[in-house]
């Protein structure tokens, strides 16, 4: 009979002990476990170990009723140990996934919409004193982000390789090679459970890079190329899955990849991140969605976007021409992101035009139907790279864009933005910015930047015209407007004046309206 109680999409963790002698568990061991769901259905898991003799289950049930499972491993000690667990119904709404009937939208497990609002903070697991980044500045700052709406984080999960569990691999220097043993340090993960599960506490998605692509000596970032062979590589894939995959998150497998980047990965570049992606997702038993991160040109959905691992259309690095990537990407029939597009005051970082220009390039993201994460140069990467050391309060600047950004997701939240595809043919007249989502005989929204000439608005079917308003993407301020249609011509959208605005037609919904 099941003693352990959890509920749905929580979290269900059980130790184990091996029994035999290894010079590295980490390398020489490995166990799995088989898990048999209420339904009759069966997942696969493997267990990770955590220091000295211990393993670990991570597992997160996804139906109400009695799990049984059973570990199997060469070693006596982990093999043949079978349970199990009763889940319960909970509150929780689960992970990220995708949704059939809306193939560019991402939900949550209990069907929820889920409209990716994200921030960049490589360094959230790692701690680099001299730049103020440790563990209670990156749990501040994500209290200061959840407070502000975002609901997603970008982490590179070794972005220095050091934190206050000491170094990941145990080696010489932070930014030396995985050594040919592989020496893993549990205490280092420890730590990073340690911070994850504050952000999940935050309803902050952890969309965890497991490692760059290749090395960038000035980033001094882990990448694929520090692993002394493909095995490892794989084993590490493994080991992620294993450790995180119970919790709210999502992976990418590569980070900056382009074509002929690492050909040093099992043969050719896209064929040895193609290789670790499928290891990813066979390790998962919660399927959490798997990308790859673009570079140089910055698109990854030319190579990836087919495979039947990889979720996302692109998790793009565009800094131009952001709204054609993004619409280029959609015709994968999946959810797109551009996942770095411009870091506020970053010090080096040209075209940021004041917080004008960093809203229109976040707009022109959301309003191709994809979605953004943005960035703040003294939060983005730890302080590193940014005159000012590490903290959402650490520039003066910082206030510009924090009180501007956050009027994306009000808007987004106010309309069915799952139902709606782009249509910017729809808007006529001339203007810097002109882009329009909308549905057949629903919710049409239209931003404009820019205009030197009245801008009209088509329609798709014959949408509620009673209800349409004047939103302000500078303020949040919403006013209601009287539109009168011309059947020939279109709607005459009324602008105050040469900025940046969006007119909405359709009714305001709750939240939670779907």
């Amino acid at each position: 009979m099941a003693t352990t109680t959890v509920p749905r999409y929580g979290r269900f963790e059980q130790a184990f002990a091996h029994t035999g002698s290894y010079t590295n568990p980490y390398r020489d061991c490995d166990a799995a476990v088989d898990l048999t769901a209420p339904d009759g259905s069966r997942r696969r898991a493997s267990l990770f170990w955590d220091g000295d003799t211990t393993w670990r289950l991570r597992f997160s049930p996804d139906q109400v009723g009695t799990w049984r499972w059973r570990t199997s491993s060469t070693d006596s000690g982990l093999d043949g140990v079978s349970g199990s667990f009763a889940c319960t119904q909970g509150d929780a709404r689960g992970g990220i996934t995708t949704w059939p009937e809306h193939p560019h939208a991402l939900r949550r497990q209990d069907g929820s919409p889920y409209w990716a609002f994200g921030d960049t903070n490589w360094a959230y697991t790692c701690t680099r004193p001299e730049d103020g980044c440790d563990q209670a500045a990156v749990m501040r700052y994500a209290e200061t982000r959840a407070s502000q709406g975002f609901n997603i984080l970008n982490i590179k999960l070794q972005a220095w390789g050091r934190n206050e569990g000491g170094d990941a691999w145990n080696r010489s220097g932070p930014y030396d090679p995985v050594p040919a043993d592989e020496p893993l340090n549990p205490a280092f993960w420890q730590e990073v459970d340690r911070r994850l599960a504050h952000l999940q506490g935050l309803g902050i998605t952890a969309f965890l890079y497991i490692a760059w692509q290749k090395r960038d000596p000035e980033a001094q970032l882990v990448s694929w190329d520090m692993f002394p062979d493909h095995l490892a590589r794989l084993r590490y894939a493994r080991y992620i899955a294993a450790r995180y995959g119970a919790g709210d998150v999502l992976f990418c497998v590569a980070g900056e990849w382009k074509p002929g980047r690492g050909a040093h990965l099992h043969g050719d570049s896209r064929a040895g991140v193609a290789a670790i992606g499928a290891e990813l997702r066979h390790w998962d038993p919660h399927c959490r969605l798997l990308c790859v991160h673009g570079g140089g040109r910055g698109t990854t959905h030319p190579w990836f976007a087919h495979e039947p691992w990889c979720d996302l259309a692109d998790c793009q690095q565009v800094y131009r021409e952001r709204h054609a990537e993004i619409l280029l990407a959609r015709c994968h029939r999946k959810p797109v992101f551009n996942a770095e597009y411009g870091y506020w005051l970053r010090k080096f970082h040209d075209g940021m035009d004041g917080p004008g220009g960093m809203r229109a390039i976040s707009w022109e993201i959301a309003m191709a139907g994809g979605f953004l994460v943005t960035g703040w140069g003294s939060t983005y990467f730890g302080g590193l790279r940014h005159p000012t050391a590490f903290g959402c309060e650490a520039d003066p600047g910082n206030p510009a864009w924090d009180e501007q950004v956050v009027h994306l997701k009000t808007l987004f939240e106010r309309i069915p933005w799952w139902r709606l595809s782009p249509h910017d043919e729809l808007l006529r007249g001339e203007a810097s910015h002109a882009y329009c989502l909308a549905e057949p005989d629903g919710c049409h929204v239209a931003y404009v930047m820019g205009a030197t000439d009245g801008i009209r608005l088509g329609l798709l079917g014959a949408p509620d015209l009673d209800h349409a308003w004047l939103f302000d993407p500078r303020s949040g301020e919403e006013h209601p407007l009287t539109l009168a249609p011309d059947p020939d011509e279109g709607i005459p959208l009324p602008l105050p004046d040469d900025r940046d605005w969006v007119v909405v037609i359709g009714q305001p919904q709750a939240r939670d309206d779907r």
